[in-house]
């Protein structure tokens, strides 16, 4: 047993962690010795019952231990030929001390794809892995979609496994699958989704629809910044589906509407307000 940290709280609440480095053998006979040590230490001193009906069981009933526990195992499968999670790369010690504070530490693919978490793993990383060159050049390129492609990811502003996910899965909600038109895009906040969205879209000598009732970071960009760069906008009543048809020009490019709406929570009848827009 390489660590034993025992913890007792009120009322009667016992927390263990045991970590086993050893063959099952050497791991029995360590174990068989914790109620003696367990007794002869006030706080770990509640928990000497439960080591003893454990050692006891170990005793009774032999225990094979998988070694691919103990580390991580090849694609061959052999045990300690491939590189645990965490552990630092060969030669890790001859690298400076800034090149160790930036990236030492090695995953190996096997030890990922055994993981194997319920839950999407989130991944942290800003930059990621590439083949070659090649590979970098790609990636960069975007040649087979807008932020993150097939093969790998290269910034996570871009676009990271931990975005995507979380993406398609909002997306998934409304109906949308990875081979529907459309899809999601995640932002830090609600204003940053609004503009990215507005900016992508409109330019000077553009007209836009608005209702009434809007966010008031949505109403500051549009008297703030929208007017100021030649974009017109009209404001409608958007309970009306009829208003927004009605305030249509050639010029205009965007339909916009926020329901529920803040503060009021106003709604907006979405289909309604749609079949007036195709019908004009």
């Amino acid at each position: 047993v390489s660590s034993l940290s025992a913890c007792c709280r009120p009322p009667r609440r016992h927390m263990l962690r045991l970590q086993l480095s050893a063959p099952p053998g050497a791991a029995r006979r360590a174990f068989a010795a914790l109620p003696r040590l367990a007794a002869a230490r006030p706080l770990a001193r509640p928990l000497a019952p439960a080591f003893g009906r454990a050692a006891r069981a170990l005793s009774a009933k032999p225990v094979d231990i998988d070694p691919s526990l103990l580390g991580d195992t090849s694609l061959s499968g052999a045990a300690g030929d491939g590189v645990p999670v965490g552990t630092p790369r060969p030669g890790w010690n001859k690298y400076g001390y800034a090149t160790r504070c930036a990236s030492v530490v090695k995953v190996s693919d096997y030890a990922i794809r055994r993981v194997k978490a319920l839950s999407l793993p989130i991944v942290l990383g800003s930059t990621f892995e590439l083949d070659d060159s090649a590979h970098g050049a790609r990636l960069h390129a975007k040649s087979e979609t807008a932020y993150a492609d097939g093969d790998g990811y290269v910034y996570s502003r871009w676009g990271s496994p931990t975005n995507e996910g979380a993406a398609r899965q909002v997306a998934a909600l409304e109906g949308v699958g990875p081979d529907s038109d459309g899809g999601c895009m995640l932002f830090s906040s609600g204003m940053s989704a609004i503009t990215a969205s507005l900016m992508a879209v409109l330019k000077a000598g553009d007209h836009a629809v608005f209702p009434f009732t809007v966010y008031g970071g949505t109403h500051e960009f549009l008297v703030e910044f929208a007017q100021h760069w030649g974009i017109e906008y009209s404001l409608v009543d958007a309970t009306d589906p009829a208003a927004y048809a009605a305030a249509l020009r050639p010029s205009t490019k965007v339909v916009y509407t926020e329901s529920p709406a803040n503060p009021t929570c106003r709604l907006t009848d979405l289909e309604a307000s749609l079949s007036c827009l195709i019908n004009n």
